[in-house]
C-alpha cells in the first residue's frame, strides 16, 4: 500500500497540464466553461465575464449547463445544442410534465 501512494504521489507530482492554446479561455465556476477565440463560450459563463458572444455550445440539456449559458443566449448568442436533446432545449416543460406524471402515476412499477 506503501508503494501505491508513493507511486501516486510521484505520477501526480511529475504530471503536468497541457497548455490551453491562446485562442482558449478557461472560465472556472460553478459550471466550468471556456471562451473560443473572443465570441463562443462552450457551456456558458456562470460569473458573467464574457460581455457578448455569437455562440453557446451545450453539449447536453443538464440544467446547471443550462443556467451557466442562458444569460449569453438571451443576449443574442446562438445556442447550439445536440439534435438528439433539442426538445429539452425547446420545451422544457414538456419533460417535466411527462416526468411527474411518470414518477407519481405510473402504477405499472
Amino acid at each position: 500500500m506503501r508503494l501505491f501512494v508513493a507511486a501516486l504521489v510521484l505520477t501526480a507530482a511529475s504530471a503536468r497540464a497541457a497548455a490551453l492554446s491562446a485562442e482558449v479561455r478557461f472560465l472556472p465556476g460553478p459550471v466550468n466553461g471556456l471562451l473560443v477565440g473572443r465570441e463562443v463560450v462552450l457551456y456558458g459563463d456562470a460569473e458573467n465575464r464574457v460581455p457578448k458572444a455569437s455562440h453557446a455550445l451545450f453539449t447536453h440539456a443538464r440544467r446547471d449547463v443550462v443556467w451557466a449559458g442562458h444569460r449569453l443566449v438571451e443576449a443574442g448568442a446562438k445556442a447550439v445544442v445536440p439534435q438528439a436533446e433539442r426538445g429539452l432545449f425547446d420545451q422544457p416543460e414538456a419533460f417535466w410534465w411527462g416526468y411527474e406524471s411518470a414518477r407519481f402515476h405510473d402504477f405499472t412499477q
